[in-house]
């Protein structure tokens, strides 16, 4: 195996016509074969050794199996930190792409869950006693995916705002190790096998690389352009917008269905991972699950809000013409104090997960439409706050002073630039 990875990166270096981007490209496609092959033909080994990892882990020492526990908050604290760097720094544009590029990866995550439909390793192995009992898909690992999502998208903003990242090597060792961590945690508490996780790996990284050789430099001009109001770019955008929303909508309601048909073809597959929840909530001290309750598609389909959350700070962006390319001017040095940044840190981050816990609950089948109407409303929402409500917001507060803004006088922005874009013209600062 060794030989033919050597063999295949020798031979890609040989084509001197083959830009950089399409290398890259192809040797992420090359390692994505390998793991859906490997998948396919060594499902049984790596069953094996994942039951016998999380055996000899349970044998250690407690503090191991508390500190994997609590690394299912992961995603949680990497997005929130990524938020903080996108509030701090000036390259607000490039900020607010990577978070609609790690919101568009999560919703491939579950909509990837559920073409594969499989189950997690608690439902499928008695040897196997989870310490979480969580009820969506398995594969590939939502927590993976994520944690190399958001991790390059951190290392990402700061190449993005200052065109270099500084102790370079030891950022990319740090967020390496913190990647291999969250992975090998979801392995320790029980909710993955060695396959999920790896999968997970490697499609956040192939996500990586479409979107920042291909996708990313596209779109930031064609919201550039719109925002110099260039009505061509503008009409580009709203087509872009409606586009991603009718492929949002259709294509996770047509995958979350041939689930659905799946598990009522095997209702005995789906009542096997039904009982392992019940056991594992029970193990646990949780309160059971109704009868009726919906797992698998229920969270699942909750995961979709990824996607919608994305179409919001489109939205915004068309709705609202305040972003340049260097992004929000602070305008006075009052604004750079721990207090000031602390509450536009807050106002920034609370009500993103207002929005998310209102559009968790538990909902029957009869239901289905409306929970998922709700989703994408709040979603929506939640994403247009990004670009919309939040800086008209911080401007009403005088917190914050943008571009384009109509209440605000252009003289009177500071830049940090020494040039800044306006309309179609540079300025001095």
């Amino acid at each position: 195996m060794k030989q033919i990875i050597k063999s295949t990166l020798h031979k890609l270096n040989d084509f001197p016509l083959v830009s950089m981007k399409m290398k890259n490209a192809l040797i992420c496609v090359f390692f994505l074969a390998i793991v859906l092959v490997g998948d396919i033909y060594f499902d049984d080994y790596q069953t094996e050794l994942s039951v016998d990892a999380y055996l000899w882990f349970q044998e250690q020492s407690q503090f191991i199996l508390d500190a994997a526990l609590l690394l299912q908050y992961s995603l949680i604290a990497v997005q929130i930190f990524l938020l903080y760097l996108y509030m701090k720094w000036n390259r607000k544009l490039d900020g607010l792409l990577l978070i609609i590029f790690t919101s568009i990866g999560m919703g491939t995550n579950f909509l990837l869950k559920e073409a594969f439909n499989q189950g997690r390793p608690y439902m499928i192995n008695d040897q196997i006693q989870a310490t979480s009992c969580e009820t969506s898909l398995a594969k590939p690992s939502g927590h993976s995916m994520g944690i190399v999502l958001y991790m390059l998208s951190i290392y990402q903003i700061e190449f993005y705002n200052f065109q270099v990242v500084s102790f370079k090597w030891i950022k990319i060792i740090t967020y390496g190790l913190i990647i291999l961590t969250v992975g090998l945690s979801r392995l320790i508490i029980g909710v993955h096998t060695i396959s999920q996780i790896l999968m997970g790996f490697v499609f956040g990284i192939a996500f990586f690389v479409l979107y920042t050789s291909y996708i990313h430099e596209k779109l930031r001009q064609i919201i550039l352009k719109h925002i110099f109001r260039r009505a061509k770019y503008t009409f580009r955008l709203a087509n872009l917008i409606f586009a991603l929303f009718i492929i949002f909508l259709t294509v996770p309601l047509a995958v979350d269905h041939y689930s659905k048909i799946y598990f009522q073809n095997h209702p005995e597959v789906y009542q096997q991972y039904f009982d392992a929840v019940q056991s594992c909530r029970e193990r646990n001290n949780l309160e059971p699950l109704p009868d009726d309750a919906l797992i698998l598609q229920y969270p699942t389909i909750n995961g979709y809000s990824f996607y919608f959350t994305s179409i919001g700070i489109l939205l915004g962006f068309l709705i609202f013409q305040g972003y340049y390319e260097e992004g929000i001017y602070e305008a006075v040095k009052s604004t750079r104090t721990f207090m000031v940044r602390l509450i536009r840190f807050l106002f920034l981050v609370v009500p993103q997960y207002f929005w998310i816990s209102f559009t968790v609950d538990r909902q029957d089948l009869d239901f289905y439409w409306f929970y998922f109407g709700k989703i994408v409303l709040c979603s929506i929402i939640n994403g247009m706050y990004y670009t919309a409500i939040f800086p008209l917001l911080m401007n009403m507060l005088k917190l914050e002073i943008h571009g384009d803004i109509q209440c605000c006088e252009k003289q009177n922005l500071i830049a940090e630039y020494s040039k800044i874009l306006l309309s179609d013209s540079s300025i001095e600062e």
